[in-house]
């Protein structure tokens, strides 16, 4: 999709910790040190969220004049790719009490982007651009939807075990078996409004932290099950049946 000249730009959709940045970041990532082919070799990357074009582009009437100029900096300095945290959030802002509300953010990025030959990898929650898709029709069609799904058991387990060796390399503390497991159960019991992998990987950070703080030589499964429960008031009879 980033390779082609002309047609739709992704847009990478999942429940909040699904992974959206960072497969963004990753992909910025290769792009750097080269690990892409042909043009996008030699992208310059930008991220931005709706709320800090508008924060950068004067909120009120401000922004409505400089957007154009922006988007026409980006083209005139690419190849360019642009990484849109939050599109969703675009749709209603930089409108004030009485305007029309179809002249908002997310229909100036539609005109600005629509004929651009600047790259774009945006990400959304489904619901949110389900709706958007049905009433932003011109929106919708500058994108094709990339959903992420949940990683299977098998591959929460490699992605964690992942996560555990980052964790040792940088700290030098190890993340015990029985560890990385009770993460994956407390995190798939009680953390229901987010999704895997990322509730996994924060789960196991916060878990980190109080082992740097107790000073234990290692994370093992009591640090994990006292760190959430310290975090959510939950009993340790609970968090351990």
């Amino acid at each position: 999709l980033l390779e082609a000249h002309q047609g739709p730009n992704p847009i990478l959709l999942g429940r909040p910790r699904a992974g959206k940045t960072a497969l963004a970041h990753e992909i910025a990532r290769r792009i750097v040190v080269g690990d892409v082919v042909g043009e996008l070799r030699d992208m310059r990357i930008y991220e931005m969220t709706p709320a800090s074009i508008l924060a950068g582009l004067q909120f009120g009437e401000g922004w409505r004049s400089h957007i154009s100029s922006l988007f026409a900096f980006l083209h005139e300095n690419g190849p360019v790719l642009l990484f849109l945290r939050d599109l969703h959030m675009a749709v209603g802002a930089g409108v004030r009490r009485g305007d029309d509300s179809d002249d908002d953010l997310a229909s100036a990025l539609e005109a600005s982007l629509r004929g651009t030959s600047i790259k774009i990898i945006a990400e959304s929650r489904p619901d949110r651009w389900q709706q958007i898709a049905a009433e932003r029709e011109g929106l919708a069609d500058l994108f094709v939807s990339v959903e992420l799904k949940q990683p299977s058991d098998e591959d929460l387990r490699q992605i964690l075990e992942h996560g555990a060796e980052s964790v040792t390399e940088r700290t030098g503390i190890p993340v015990t078996e029985a560890a990385k497991a009770a993460v994956i159960d407390i995190a798939r019991r009680f953390i229901l409004n987010q999704a895997f992998p990322g509730k996994a990987i924060e789960l196991l950070e916060d878990a980190l932290i109080a082992t740097q703080r107790s000073g234990a030589r290692r994370i093992d499964a009591p640090q994990v099950i006292s760190c959430f429960r310290n975090r959510t008031g939950l009993t340790e009879m609970l968090l351990d049946d």
